[in-house]
């Protein structure tokens, strides 16, 4: 069991999780999470896990969609740190 939070980088890890999840569950969820300052939002998962992530959009004077791409494939190791 574990838990799974999404956050802007720069304003550090907050104490809440979006996510709650039981060993071998799979769980769908929603958080809408607001780039830091940089653009970026980090991911944190208390326990080994599978995560998927949509960016449905981003932020400026409105709301402006942007056309979908993978930026982190675990299978691949495309967009994972080295």
């Amino acid at each position: 069991a574990g838990f799974g939070t999404v956050y802007p980088c720069a304003g550090g890890r907050p104490d809440t999780s979006n996510i709650n999840f039981g060993r071998g569950q799979t769980i769908a969820n929603f958080a809408v999470v607001q780039p830091d300052v940089n653009g970026e939002i980090c991911v944190y998962s208390s326990e080994s896990a599978d995560i998927l992530i949509d960016v449905m959009g981003s932020a400026g004077a409105g709301f402006e969609g942007i056309k979908p791409a993978r930026k982190v494939d675990t299978r691949s190791g495309i967009g994972m740190a080295s």
